[in-house]
């Protein structure tokens, strides 16, 4: 299945060639292997430009085609010559990418007890986030907002001397990460240390001042296996296509003399 993959990959052709090319030339030093178009090669071009524009092609264009293959082959050589895929770092990349996928193949769809063990095994990363419930109220300066904390007895909270704020004075099971994307990190790692139940503050935050009093924390829990299987599938696949990959480099390696400097 990888060979077929392989072959049939659209631009494996032109790195088969091009590979080819590249060992014609330096096996011959500075002498130029012919660029030879075979019947094979022009039928194949042909074919896809006819698919492409979905009409037979004119005499013109066929001839265009065949010479814009030329042309890219002599452009190849002399990339090859100037060394740019040593010293190009796009072209280094681009063809390493390629040859990556190419090396690999898709894994196969796991089973249930595949995707049972790898949820045992990874289940601190299937977990809830911490969650807490807290109540603010608003102010626009710190001043007003420790003037509210001082007026503040047990008939009156500093929500009878806030501001209106824009969602509300309550915030329910929300994570950190919730507080962060309203608030700002710096007034979301402050409550996460505040006491419970107690009124704190003032906390500055991207929006103003606050008094907060934390109502509720609540733990991480583990997500149910049942909730998780679109999303254990989808990160099984992953790491299984990063280990055959993995893998495929290694069986690579192997076959180089691999020479590191004792100097890095």
């Amino acid at each position: 299945m990888l060979l077929r993959k392989i072959v049939t990959e659209p631009l494996t052709i032109f790195f088969l060639v091009g590979g080819l090319i590249f060992a014609l030339y330096y096996a011959n030093g500075t002498a130029r292997a012919p660029i030879e178009v075979s019947d094979t090669i022009i039928q194949k071009l042909w074919n896809e430009r006819t698919l492409v524009l979905d009409r037979p092609l004119t005499e013109h264009e066929r001839m265009l085609i065949v010479d814009s293959f030329i042309d890219q082959e002599v452009l190849l050589r002399e990339a090859v010559a100037q060394e740019l895929h040593l010293r190009d770092g796009k072209v280094r990349h681009r063809l390493a990418d390629k040859m990556m996928y190419l090396i690999s193949e898709e894994p196969s769809a796991p089973t249930e007890a595949e995707l049972d063990a790898f949820y045992t095994q990874h289940k601190t990363k299937y977990q809830t986030p911490p969650l807490m419930t807290f109540e603010h109220a608003f102010f626009a300066s710190k001043k007003s907002a420790l003037e509210a904390l001082e007026r503040s007895t047990e008939s009156s909270t500093p929500l009878d001397f806030g501001d209106k704020f824009w969602l509300g004075n309550t915030f329910e099971r929300v994570s950190a990460q919730d507080v962060i994307s309203v608030m700002g990190i710096n007034f979301a790692l402050k409550v996460e240390k505040s006491p419970e139940s107690v009124w704190a503050g003032p906390l500055e935050s991207s929006r103003g001042w606050h008094l907060v009093r934390v109502i509720e924390r609540i733990k991480e829990t583990p997500i149910p296996r049942d909730e998780l299987q679109q999303r254990l599938t989808m990160e099984w696949m992953a790491a299984q296509r990063d280990a055959d990959r993995a893998q495929a480099l290694s069986n690579l390696r192997a076959g180089y003399d691999i020479k590191v400097s004792n100097d890095i």
